[in-house]
């Protein structure tokens, strides 16, 4: 079992913080384990390994598992920092930029729920890759790379975009993403989060200059 689930000391840093763990046992110092699937009893001196029945073939047929972390198929859970981010808020965090995305947002033919919108978003390749010199962005700067384009009678109110998560943004979400990336992600080692950049978005809204922004098709 060791052999296949063991992996170099070099390549520990591509996974998360706290994933790797032997939890003092000896037995499993070389080894890739899930934390939380590692039952220990008898003040650590005992212990269990808990696999799934895919896993238990591979390995008793002398293979590395498909999904595991020794094979790099399995990350861990997901850091807290990231359970709840939108789509503009990593769009806000991201050093390196190659796509543009263009979302039509549609109002609903019902005249008793005029105010229902529905819609979809299409991403584009840019010419230029463009690399951030301070994180997080600018809001100027994410919305040159998206375009919202309402067809509709009227016009589309910030309450209206409001009702899509995926423009929502917050200032404490995007400080604590890029303080857990500043600390454990290199690429990110010099990107500390910037008190002025940060500064221009709201405690929690709409990307600032979106609704400035917005195409209209009426017809």
């Amino acid at each position: 079992m060791h052999t296949h689930l063991a992996v170099s000391s070099e390549d520990q840093e591509r996974f998360p913080p706290g994933t790797f763990s032997y939890k003092g046992i000896d037995e499993l110092r070389d080894l890739y384990l899930y934390d939380p699937g590692i039952i220990s009893s008898n003040s650590g001196i005992d212990f269990t390994t808990q696999i799934c029945t895919d896993c238990e073939k591979s390995l008793n047929s002398g293979k590395r598992p498909l999904y595991s972390l020794a094979n790099f198929n399995m990350r861990g859970s997901l850091p807290y920092e990231f359970h709840d981010v939108t789509f503009a808020e990593e769009m806000v965090c991201a050093i390196y930029r190659n796509t543009a995305h263009v979302s039509r947002i549609f109002q609903s033919s019902d005249e008793r729920n005029s105010r229902k919108l529905h819609g979809n978003t299409c991403a584009f390749e840019a010419n230029v890759v463009d690399v951030a010199k301070k994180l997080p962005r600018i809001p100027s700067d994410v919305c040159d790379y998206l375009t919202v384009v309402f067809v509709g009678c009227g016009k589309l109110k910030p309450e209206d975009i409001k009702k899509s998560p995926h423009y929502r943004v917050r200032r404490p979400v995007i400080q604590k993403l890029l303080i857990w990336l500043h600390r454990h992600n290199g690429l990110y080692s010099s990107y500390p989060p910037d008190p002025f950049n940060l500064s221009q978005y709201p405690e929690d809204g709409v990307l600032p200059g979106l609704i400035d922004n917005v195409v209209y098709d009426q017809k």
